[in-house]
């Protein structure tokens, strides 16, 4: 094994890099989260209190009303009769989920290919993992373990078993006797371009400094793209939610409008 001291300086690093993207997902997601409650909330509030007397309300009206009104009356009809409804489903949805995955229907390797795989925020969650992954062989392999004592350590680096499976599987490999690369390759942890770096770090003896470009390389890109994400759902969400109040608005206040109009001739 290599210097303590050097182990903990290199631990304490990985430490605080960990922080560092946990905080930055955090803002990411503070903003989107917050927009998505306070709409949610106007829009249960508007649904459930004001819509009813307000279709009553506009269905008194001696006049036709137009067609934004009539959705609006039917969406209100539907809350009344059916909305009770939705809770039992969204619960009975839950204990299915819940049940299947307790009994091995779903399993947890199904679940974290699942995530793994999802659009959009997937391939977030793959850059941060091998930003990560990376990072740890690094500090490990540089503290004087040997490879398959480090990827044997950084098995449980994620709480994705599908993610913790092919770890499993690559440490397998090489105790097999096969050479990193060509565990990573056979495996669907890293993409194409990073096996390949690997491949020649491997050939030229320098796996240490290629796994720390790499860490860095993909916790940019991790950040570039949460970055990207935060700006483009803060106008769509304002866009959805403002698009939502109009229709509300328009749908109430034309009647009234037009109801004004006849009587002031």
């Amino acid at each position: 094994s290599g210097s303590l001291i050097s182990s903990i300086k290199y631990a304490y690093s990985y430490l605080e890099e960990q922080k560092t993207n946990q905080e930055i997902i955090k803002q990411a997601m503070l903003y989107p989260l917050f927009t998505v409650s306070v709409g949610l909330g106007a829009v249960i509030f508007l649904s459930y209190w004001m819509l009813p007397e307000l279709a009553s309300f506009l269905l008194s009206l001696d006049q036709e009303l137009p067609t934004t009104t009539m959705i609006l009356i039917t969406i209100a009809d539907w809350l009344q009769k059916d909305s009770s409804l939705l809770l039992p489903t969204f619960i009975l949805l839950f204990l299915i989920i819940f049940v299947s995955v307790k009994t091995g229907l779903i399993s947890h390797y199904q679940i974290g290919a699942f995530y793994w795989k999802l659009p959009i925020f997937g391939p977030i969650k793959q850059m941060i993992f091998i930003s990560q992954f990376s990072r740890l062989l690094s500090i490990t392999l540089n503290s004087g373990l040997t490879l398959p004592e480090a990827i044997k350590i950084s098995t449980h680096i994620s709480k994705n078993k599908f993610a913790e499976q092919q770890i499993d599987s690559i440490y397998k490999k090489i105790e097999q006797g096969f050479s990193f690369h060509h565990a990573l390759n056979q495996s669907q942890l890293l993409p194409k371009v990073v096996v390949s770096l690997i491949y020649n770090a491997e050939k030229t003896g320098r796996i240490i400094p290629c796994l720390d470009y790499i860490s860095e390389f993909y916790r940019q890109k991790a950040n570039r793209r949460l970055q990207k994400i935060q700006k483009l759902i803060e106008p769509c969400l304002t866009l959805l939610i403002g698009s939502i109040l109009a229709f509300f608005i328009v749908a109430t206040l034309g009647p009234l409008y037009e109801l004004g109009g006849q009587l002031g001739q």
